[in-house]
């Protein structure tokens, strides 16, 4: 009988234990998982660095140099802002932020509003920002 109710006791006690190193293990491949993510996104990301630099620099010459301002091309740098941002996670939150602003501000011509220079400013930050992450 007292050997029964040691044997319970120690059953509970293991049952916890195993079930904890459980929560551990799934937590521990979880983190494993976003790591290999984000060494695939980074790899991925440096071997594009000179498309994406280049696509912010004629982002850039067009509105300053060409004066484009159509609908069309505020929709495209919009778009291209969602695109790095789901695209590469990684990113700090300057970049993040950056790529927030510059949408917005193009969200801002579509509907209407007039634009100074501020938004090829914004763009030449974001491309020096993205040419120091490559370094990192």
């Amino acid at each position: 009988m007292i050997l029964n109710y040691f044997l319970q006791y120690w059953n509970e006690i293991l049952s916890i234990l195993g079930f904890v190193i459980t929560l551990f293990t799934f937590i521990a491949t979880l983190n494993v998982r976003s790591q290999v993510v984000h060494l695939h996104e980074k790899r991925n990301f440096q071997a594009n660095h000179a498309n994406i630099t280049g696509k912010l620099e004629g982002f850039i010459i067009s509105l300053v140099d060409d004066n484009l301002n159509t609908e069309s091309f505020f929709n495209q740098i919009d778009l291209y802002m969602v695109d790095l941002l789901s695209k590469y996670t990684f990113f700090n939150i300057f970049i993040k932020f950056k790529c927030k602003l510059i949408s917005h501000k193009t969200r801002q011509v579509q509907s209407g509003q007039e634009i100074d220079n501020s938004l090829a400013r914004q763009l030449t930050e974001l491309k020096n920002l993205i040419s120091k992450e490559v370094i990192i």
